[in-house]
C-alpha cells in the first residue's frame, strides 16, 4: 500500500496542475477517468488501477493484519469506513451523470443534455432508429443506418465553419451535396471548456458527400433518414414546470446578484411546488438539480438547471459516519485503559 501513495499524491498533483492547461474536463478524462495512462509510448496505472489496489490492500489489512481484538474496534470502525469512502468514490467516478436542463418559463422540461457526450442519432420518420456515440467514429469507418450505410471521411471535435469555394468543389474531385456544397469543416484546438467544442463529421454516402455538426439548423437528410449530431439526451423519470423565474441585480447595475426558479415537479400523478435556487439544490430519485445560469430567449427568461445522477451519493455520510464513530470509540478506549493502568 506504501508505493500506491506516491503515486496518487503525484497524480493528484499533475492532474490538478493540467487542469490549467488542458481544462477541467479533458484532465479529468484523461488523469482521473482513466485505467491507463500513456507516457510517450509507455503505459503508466491510471487512476482506476491506483485505486483499486490501493482499496485491495486497505481491505487486506482490516482483514488479515490487523489483530480483532475488543481494543481495536475503534480502529477497526474507522479503517472499514476508509474503505467504504474509497468504494463510494470509485463507484461515483464510474457511474454519475451530468447535464444540464434549460426551461423557459411556462414550458415544461424532461430531457438533459449530457455536457460532454456528442451522439449522432438517426430517425426515420420521425421515429429514433440508431444513436452512435460521437467518440466511437472511426474515420474510415462503414456505419449502417436502416438499410443503407454512410462512411465517416473525417471528424472532429471542434469545428470551425469555411466557406467552400467553387474552385475547392473542382479541386477535390467530390461531389458536394447539402450544406456541403456552401461550407467546409476545419478542425481547430479544442477549447478548454469542454461543452463550448463544436463537434463535426463529413459522411460519403455513395458517390455524395455531406457534413454534419452540432447546431445545425435542420436535419442532414439522406435518403429517407435524418441525421443529427449532438449532445447525448437523457430522460428524467419526472418533468420539470418552470412557473417562475427570479433575478435580483445589483443596485445601479443588471448584474445578476442572485436568481432562482420557482418550479412544478410532476411524477406521474403527483405534482408538487418547489423552489431552485442558487445555494437550494433540489433533490429527487437520485438526482440533484442546481441552479446553474439562466438566458434571456426573444425576451422571455429561461432557467439552466444542471442536473447531476449520483446514485452513490450516500456513501461519504455512510463513511464519515463510520470513522467519526470509530474514532470516538478508540478514544474512548484509550481513556479507559490509561485510567485503568494507573488505578492502584
Amino acid at each position: 500500500m506504501l508505493w500506491t501513495l506516491p503515486l496518487l499524491m503525484i497524480l493528484l498533483v499533475v492532474g490538478t496542475v493540467q487542469q490549467k492547461y488542458l481544462g477541467l474536463y479533458r484532465a479529468i478524462h484523461l488523469y482521473f477517468d482513466s485505467w491507463i495512462i500513456w507516457a510517450g509510448p509507455i503505459p503508466l496505472p491510471g487512476f482506476y488501477i491506483i485505486m483499486g489496489i490501493f482499496s485491495i490492500n486497505l481491505v487486506f489489512r482490516f482483514l488479515f493484519k490487523s489483530p480483532w481484538i475488543w481494543s481495536k474496534v475503534g480502529l477497526h470502525l474507522t479503517h472499514f469506513g476508509a474503505v467504504v469512502l474509497v468504494i463510494g468514490g470509485l463507484f461515483t467516478t464510474i457511474t454519475a451523470k451530468e447535464g444540464y436542463l434549460p426551461i423557459l418559463e411556462g414550458n415544461t422540461g424532461r430531457y438533459i443534455s449530457d455536457y460532454h457526450n456528442r451522439v449522432l442519432v438517426v430517425f426515420e420518420n420521425d421515429k429514433e432508429i440508431a444513436v452512435i456515440p460521437f467518440n466511437k467514429m472511426v474515420v474510415g469507418s462503414v456505419l449502417n443506418i436502416g438499410d443503407t450505410t454512410i462512411t465517416i471521411q473525417s471528424k472532429c471535435e471542434n469545428c470551425t465553419i469555411e466557406k467552400r469555394e467553387e474552385s475547392d468543389n473542382k479541386n477535390d474531385n467530390q461531389n458536394y451535396a447539402g450544406m456541403a456544397q456552401f461550407m467546409a469543416l476545419k478542425n481547430t484546438a479544442l477549447d478548454k471548456q469542454n461543452e463550448l467544442n463544436m463537434s463535426g463529421i463529413t459522411i460519403i454516402h455513395g458517390d455524395q458527400t455531406y457534413i454534419a455538426f452540432e447546431g445545425m439548423p435542420k436535419p442532414l437528410e439522406i435518403e429517407e433518414y435524418q441525421l443529427i449530431l449532438g449532445k447525448e439526451q437523457r430522460a428524467l423519470p419526472f418533468s420539470v414546470t418552470l412557473k417562475d423565474f427570479k433575478k435580483e441585480t445589483y443596485p445601479g447595475s443588471s448584474t445578476a446578484r442572485a436568481f432562482s426558479s420557482d418550479v412544478v415537479i410532476n411524477d406521474h400523478d403527483t405534482s408538487w411546488p418547489a423552489t431552485i435556487s442558487m445555494n437550494q439544490p433540489l433533490r429527487y430519485r437520485g438526482y440533484t438539480l442546481y441552479q446553474s445560469s439562466y438566458l434571456l430567449s426573444g425576451g422571455t427568461e429561461q432557467t439552466v438547471l444542471s442536473v447531476v445522477e449520483n446514485k452513490g451519493r450516500i456513501f461519504p455520510y455512510v463513511a464519515i459516519l463510520l470513522m467519526g464513530i470509530g474514532l470516538i470509540l478508540h478514544i474512548a478506549l484509550y481513556l479507559i485503559r490509561t485510567k485503568e493502568k494507573k488505578a492502584p
